[in-house]
């Protein structure tokens, strides 16, 4: 995949390692692994303090993960079948059956890099319903499907893949009982499951960006700071079985459905595995992956034949594969990847975003959050200081439950104090920002100027896909349809509206 990574091995792969073979372990493979870890953070080390690691132009690439749905807009096990027969390599099967995630080209940040990847998940989406319409499917992006029923998140709709039976058992067992979800927002849903699956049921875009080195704890802090922004933008995932719970459920609902603490460790606050980070990164990105190596038992100890010190000491790079499998089985929102192509790199990969609802949007959404932490790079320092990482997280929360009528904590422009504010007003605010940031990574203007619109055009009609669904769905009840009709006919006609790639902003309502 030229500057991120292989064309023969898709993110997923390089952040989980390859498929394993064992669902079992035992205390000598821990104590192992463990060990392999400490030389992986020893070797990264290392490989950090040279002075030519990562060098390279900033670059970007995505992933993105869809739901398989009937005539009827419920969920279709169909994954297996539909990627056999794509047979497309940037294809690959996600924890569900109904799921599936596309791997996007990466390439240089500069020019029209944005474009050609929307241009990318067009195309995809098109063949992919395209293959999925004689099977009686379609394929959707939406960041939780609203018409998901309890069926659909039993074990028995797990993808049969050694790696996620594993993982789904490990953290039952850490966990020492069920995995209990209660959502409460403008409505209320409780439920038990003894696999992951409501994990899965969660879909984003996953963006992955890779700037030079020197700059990288600059960068993830600003791409910390700016994703409250940029998620109470992008929100589009209301409804979990059919209740309205939040503008953006999946934030709490991914948190809860892997979390595999005891209850001892939740009453001691320990770290839960899907979390907002620790705090500002001070020194270099290796803090993020000895934290995740430190703070979290792991899931899958399965060692490589690689011996990394023993790879650095003979010259080479090595795939620190134990390491990306302890950072595939934590879950922040902005997490580092490292990737041994091109002499070794890290990155940053975005993860809060939800799929959908149309490639320009998430295309907008990306551009925004990449523009301005860009933008913010030269105030950064004097940002952190006026922003208390608890605040930080406060926004987090804020903009996932009330989308575009959150009202976030940020500095005021005159004395720098922090004052609440509507989410809305910071972001009309910042555009100039965040335009500036996409124009000093050298990204085209005419891309510049499709996405800042997008973003402008969202913001003046007050539109985002959460507020999209559930106002369509109020309409349908009013006109006198049931609860479970309103949803069915919503999500059909979001299924036709993401495919015409216009903007939310621009979608009818029934």
């Amino acid at each position: 995949m030229g500057p991120v990574g292989s064309q023969s091995e898709t993110f997923e792969q390089q952040r989980m390692g390859k498929s394993i073979d064992s669902t079992r372990f035992t205390r000598d493979d821990i104590q192992q692994f463990n060990t392999r870890l400490d030389e992986s953070l020893l070797a990264l080390e290392k490989m950090l303090a040279t002075p030519d690691f990562g060098q390279g132009e900033p670059s970007i690439g995505a992933e993105l993960e869809l739901y398989i749905i009937d005539e009827r807009g419920k969920p279709l096990p169909i994954s297996k079948r539909l990627v056999d027969t794509a047979d497309d390599d940037r294809l690959t099967l996600e924890i569900n059956q109904y799921n599936l995630e596309a791997n996007l080209s990466p390439g240089p940040m500069r020019g029209a890099s944005l474009r050609r990847i929307e241009d990318e998940m067009v195309e995809i989406l098109t063949s992919l319903n395209a293959l999925a319409e004689s099977q009686g499917a379609r394929v959707v992006p939406i960041g939780i499907l609203p018409t998901l029923r309890p069926r659909d998140l039993t074990q028995e709709m797990m993808t049969p893949d050694k790696r996620y039976q594993a993982l789904s058992r490990e953290l039952r067992t850490r966990r020492g009982e069920k995995f209990r979800i209660r959502l409460r927002g403008s409505e209320r849903v409780a439920f038990g499951t003894d696999s992951v699956t409501p994990e899965g049921a969660n879909t984003s875009l996953q963006v992955h960006y890779r700037a030079h080195p020197d700059r990288f704890v600059d960068l993830y802090n600003a791409i910390q700071l700016v994703t409250p922004l940029v998620l109470g933008l992008a929100v589009n995932s209301p409804y979990v079985l059919g209740r309205e719970i939040w503008q953006e459920t999946r934030i709490e609902l991914f948190r809860q459905s892997i979390d595999g603490r005891s209850r001892r460790r939740r009453r001691l606050g320990l770290p839960a595995r899907v979390n907002f980070g620790h705090g500002w990164l001070r020194r270099s990105a290796l803090e993020l992956f000895a934290e995740s190596v430190h703070l979290f038992e792991p899931l899958l100890p399965v060692c490589s034949d690689e011996e990394p010190l023993a790879a650095l000491a003979a010259g080479q790079v090595p795939d620190l594969e134990e390491l990306a499998l302890q950072m595939g089985t934590t879950w922040p929102w902005n997490r580092a990847v490292y990737d041994s192509q091109e002499q070794g790199h890290v990155r940053v990969e975005l993860r809060a975003l939800p799929a959908g609802p149309s490639a320009i949007d998430m295309l907008a959404n990306t551009a925004f959050a990449l523009g301005l932490a860009e933008g913010f790079m030269d105030n950064i320092e004097t940002l952190l200081h006026a922003i208390p990482y608890a605040s930080l997280e406060r926004n987090l929360q804020q903009a996932a439950r009330d989308g575009l009528e959150a009202s976030l904590l940020w500095p005021s422009r005159t004395t720098r104090r922090l004052e609440s504010y509507p989410l809305i007003d910071i972001v009309r605010e910042l555009l100039p920002t965040a335009d500036r940031g996409l124009e000093t990574a050298g990204v085209a203007d005419e891309d510049r100027r499709r996405y800042m619109n997008c973003i402008e055009r969202r913001i003046t009609a007050r539109r985002t896909g959460a507020n999209w669904q559930t106002e369509s769905v109020r309409r349908y009840r009013c006109g006198g349809a049931s609860r479970k009709r309103a949803l069915q006919s919503m999500v059909n006609d979001y299924a036709e509206l993401s495919l015409s790639n216009l903007s939310v902003a621009d979608w009818p309502l029934p």
